[in-house]
């Protein structure tokens, strides 16, 4: 954050600007959108073998750099050095653009005998204005780009941090509800149940992070209300604070569903229920055996 701040004072002053930067408070730094286009240039006989950059608000810059190609071309042309060029080959004169934040670096280039495109020049642009500047403030707002980045990464880093922390107590909507006096309806074509007394009305409905009050203003929950078993559970906050209660009652816990038996497990208990049966076959025959061994014993005698 510090770097930030240092980055941010540096390219004011880099631009001819002032900020005002605040212990607690980072001005805001935004992309500032390239506004230049892009032209044909014509050659000899009326062909088209390039394009330049045009600058809106800024005729001396692309003028500058239309009078710096045509002197190129023509010496290319004198020396024997621009190569063939045909519908198949790629444009001879070029230009690419690379941003930071507030300036745009501008490369022109041209195609050697290997037809691979060269730089002859380079240009640094203010974004805001068009205006000629510097190496050093492309640099500069290139840091400061990457300043921006990282704190914005480390805000996130730490709002998914205290956002883990934070343990959302959940409780049933119904019966926390109408112990507390409020009557609790459902709305079946909304999908949406409706909490209210004579001071209070609330409409909430599963998945959704928002109340929304009798007026339609909305008011951002803890966490989503969730449907288990047919039992709407939201989070203890919005008894406590949309609603003003003091509630200590402590959340009952969430069933979670069943995992899927599979199908390995189902054939080892329908081999277990075999083995178990085959077993008792077993004894079966045996007692039935010994029971007419005795049967006959007892005729004997």
């Amino acid at each position: 954050m510090k770097k930030l701040m240092a980055l941010i004072l540096a390219a004011a002053l880099a631009f001819g600007s002032s900020v005002v930067v605040f212990a607690d408070e980072v001005a805001a730094v935004e992309n500032v959108p390239f506004t230049g286009v892009s032209s044909d240039f014509i050659g000899t006989g009326g062909l088209v073998i390039g394009r330049l950059p045009v600058f809106n608000n800024n005729d001396s810059l692309t003028q500058t750099i239309l009078n710096l190609t045509s002197d190129t071309y023509r010496q290319m042309t004198f020396n024997n050095q621009l190569p063939v060029f045909s519908a198949a080959n790629n444009l001879i004169f070029d230009f690419s653009v690379e941003e930071s934040l507030t300036v745009a670096k501008i490369d022109l280039t041209v195609l050697d005998w290997n037809l691979a495109p060269v730089v002859f020049a380079t240009y640094y642009v203010n974004k805001a204005n068009n205006a000629l500047t510097t190496a050093a403030a492309f640099a500069e707002s290139l840091e400061l780009e990457e300043a921006v980045a990282a704190d914005e990464a480390e805000e996130v880093e730490e709002y998914n941090e205290e956002a883990e922390a934070v343990e959302v107590e959940m409780v049933p909507l119904r019966a926390t509800a109408e112990a507390a006096g409020f009557e609790v309806s459902w709305n079946a074509e909304l999908a949406m149940v409706s909490v209210a007394n004579d001071e209070f009305e609330f409409h909430l409905a599963a998945g959704n992070l928002f109340a929304v009050d009798a007026d339609g203003e909305e008011f951002e929950l803890d966490a989503a209300p969730v449907n288990v078993d047919g039992t709407l559970y939201v989070p203890l906050t919005f008894f406590t604070v949309l609603l003003g209660l003091e509630l200590t009652t402590a959340a009952p816990p969430v069933v979670e569903e069943a995992a899927p038996v599979v199908e390995e497990e189902v054939e080892e208990e329908v081999e277990e229920e075999e083995e178990t049966e085959e077993v008792e076959e077993e004894v079966e025959e045996t007692e039935e055996v010994e029971e007419e061994e005795e049967e006959e014993l007892e005729e004997e005698e």
